[in-house]
């Protein structure tokens, strides 16, 4: 039971099974494990890792406190109860037995119990402490019918391929307008909401996810995966990725996670790179495709020619999308090879920038014991605005003007007394955030306030949907359809 894709199967969340193992009075009576785990061989655990885990509480969230930024909106300073796992002695020699894979594969085997977490609320999602925003989302007034339907017309929707499908939830019930969803993308989106459906009490409404790699058109009220923050008041609702829904892990696992970065990659600058590292390819929110008189303004291809003149940017493009023949032909001969994501932890820093909306990775960047370069952009994901620059990371300019100095001085930093201690401190706040806002029930939890602030702004009364209803039940998929 589970989404599938080309090359992987995920196992569903046991709270699929709910429905079906829960009798008047009874309460759960199964034990599984949680998190969109990849099925393969059994795990051979780390003695030092299995020795480090304990049954802690989720991490929380102790303040919050908003702070004006360079784009609109601002940013907001989160504070958690993560504490950064201590090294092991033995450091980089440790290793989960004959395990090779990544971290985050490892962490995703680990057992996560099913606790009190992952019972149902009956109540709304809220927003964080000191009234943040759950998921980041701008819209002055209410919505009005005339631009709920206006959303998605073909005009709208072909502009940069993006796709809109119409969704509605009666008694936190889910309709979708179309039939069963047959993208990888919104069968991840449509499990995500049915999670958050389960846990979580969402008011009726319509509403329409928007999948699609550039901000949403402006002035249309849909949710997708990131919006571009703007002085209109209008710029639209995020709800997470799949990827992100795809890689949440549950609290425990976060834990083994963490403790296997601190293994792999110990926060000593003397073992690491003395540069900032990046690799990627040529995707870019604002471009539907370059050509030879266009490919030089993407800032990632800039990125990766500005590595050619320094000494401290490690920056390297390894693939080519979105781009025309004659630019492949400039752009083929230089590529570099491919890294493990992961192992960006054996360099000083990391560079973040914006990519397209489906291949983002600073979800998985925030779990990293490594300070993190971002572009400054006005193009949001649903959490970004929680990772404060100067208390969970640095920037840089949006047209990478400052980006040697600043990595310059960066690693000048890590490399003087007290200053790696100030970065990887501030890296570890942004791992506790990421602890806090990114574990399975509370990337469920925004996809449910992304849905209750795009309904409470809704100005109609939701009728009964000529539309395919999604039923939670035992099978190959997240959901069966059938017609309303």
């Amino acid at each position: 039971m589970g989404v599938s894709s080309r090359t992987r199967s995920y196992i569903l969340k046991p709270w699929y099974f709910s429905y079906w193992t829960i009798c008047a009075g009874c309460a759960l009576l199964f034990v599984s494990y949680l998190s969109l785990r990849q099925r393969g061989g059994v795990l051979d655990e780390d003695i030092w890792l299995h020795q480090q885990q304990q049954q802690l509480p989720p991490i929380s969230i102790t303040g919050t406190r908003h702070v004006e930024g360079n784009i609109w909106g601002g940013y907001w300073q989160v504070d958690t109860t993560f504490s950064a796992p201590p090294t092991p002695p033995t450091a980089r020699e440790v290793r989960p037995g004959p395990w090779k894979g990544s971290c985050h594969d490892l962490a995703a085997k680990a057992p996560q119990p099913f606790s009190e977490l992952y019972m149902p609320r009956h109540a709304p999602a809220s927003a964080l402490p000191g009234g943040a925003p759950r998921a980041w989302h701008q819209w002055a007034g209410n919505i009005s019918w005339a631009d709920f339907q206006e959303q998605a017309t073909p005009r709208l929707a072909g502009r940069r391929k993006k796709r809109v499908i119409k969704y509605k939830v009666i008694g936190n019930q889910l309709y979708r307008h179309g039939g069963c969803g047959s993208s990888l993308y919104s069968q991840f989106a449509e499990e995500m909401m049915l999670v958050a459906l389960h846990l979580f009490d969402v008011p009726d409404t319509d509403f329409a996810l928007q999948f699609g790699d550039s901000c949403p058109f402006p002035g249309m009220p849909v949710i997708a995966w990131g919006i571009c923050r703007n002085n209109t008041g209008r710029g639209g609702f995020t709800m997470p990725s799949y990827r992100t829904w795809q890689h949440a892990l549950g609290p425990q696992q976060q834990q083994v996670l963490h403790q296997c970065f601190a293994a792999r990659y110990p926060t000593d600058m003397s073992q690491r790179v003395p540069d900032v590292v990046w690799r990627g390819s040529t995707t870019d929110p604002f471009f539907e495709e370059f050509n030879k008189s266009t490919y030089l303004q993407a800032a990632r291809v800039r990125l990766h020619y500005m590595s050619r003149n320094s000494t401290v940017l490690n920056t390297h493009l390894t693939g080519i999308l979105q781009a025309t023949r004659d630019v492949e032909g400039i752009l083929g001969p230089t590529l570099a090879k491919e890294m493990p994501g992961e192992d960006a932890m054996k360099h000083a820093a990391i560079i973040d920038l914006d990519g397209n909306g489906w291949s983002d990775r600073f979800h998985t960047l925030t779990h990293y014991n490594t300070p993190v370069l971002k572009q400054v952009s006005n193009f949001t994901g649903f959490f970004e605005h929680l990772i404060a620059p100067g208390h969970s990371l640095h920037q840089f300019a949006n047209d990478l003007s400052d980006l040697e100095e600043k990595a310059q001085a960066l690693v000048r930093a890590a490399h003087t007394p007290g200053g790696a201690d100030h970065l990887f401190s501030q890296a570890a706040r942004r791992q506790g955030i990421s602890a806090a806002v990114l574990n399975q029930v509370a990337v469920a939890e925004a996809m449910a306030y992304t849905i209750t602030a795009h309904g409470n702004r809704t100005s109609w009364k939701v009728g009964k949907p000529a539309y395919v209803v999604h039923v939670c039940v035992p099978g190959e998929h997240a959901c069966s359809c059938s017609a309303a």
